[in-house]
């Protein structure tokens, strides 16, 4: 499926899934913008360590423990919404998860395992889905979405920090 077959996108997610390229299948898209999309980059990122492109911004570490942070809530939402959940799911907060979350006390390559690890079980999960489920919409406090507009919305939102590091972050290195 691609997701220019999803029809309306859903509002604010629409913003990551159409950073993914037209033309991606998504078990394609899921497949390519997860952590090893990030992993050729780790020298750099442990370069750049617990620095920060401007006051009250996340750190690296804090936007990869955020990236795990959303698969999983995202990734329990596909599978609520492909057995018929009725109800509304609630939204996460981000910035509450990344404050307690405490990713400053983990190693980078202990995050990039756990992503590792995490994508590989969402990429079962929706390879578990068949046609029914791929047709299957849940609500959420903010939005009506799709089983495969979630899995768009994965791949789109690595796609979206991945360019959030290369832009704000990166030049750090060249401050050191």
């Amino acid at each position: 499926m691609l997701y220019t077959e999803l029809g309306e996108l859903p509002k604010y997610f629409d913003r990551y899934i159409k950073l993914v390229p037209e033309d991606m299948h998504l078990m394609d898209a899921l497949h390519k913008y997860g952590p090893e999309y990030y992993r050729a980059d780790l020298d750099i990122l442990n370069k750049i360590g617990d620095r920060v492109y401007a006051a009250d911004k996340w750190s690296i570490k804090d936007i990869l423990q955020h990236l795990i942070d959303a698969e999983r809530v995202f990734a329990y939402r596909a599978m609520c919404f492909s057995r018929a959940e009725k109800i509304q799911l609630p939204s996460f907060d981000e910035d509450g998860y990344a404050k307690e979350a405490r990713a400053s006390h983990r190693l980078l390559e202990d995050l990039f395992e756990e992503m590792h690890l995490l994508r590989q079980s969402t990429i079962a999960l929706f390879s578990s889905f068949d046609t029914h489920h791929l047709q299957s919409i849940g609500q959420t406090v903010s939005a009506s979405i799709s089983v495969p507009a979630i899995g768009f919305t994965l791949a789109g939102h690595f796609i979206h920090h991945k360019n959030v590091l290369v832009e704000r972050y990166y030049p750090i290195i060249h401050k050191i």
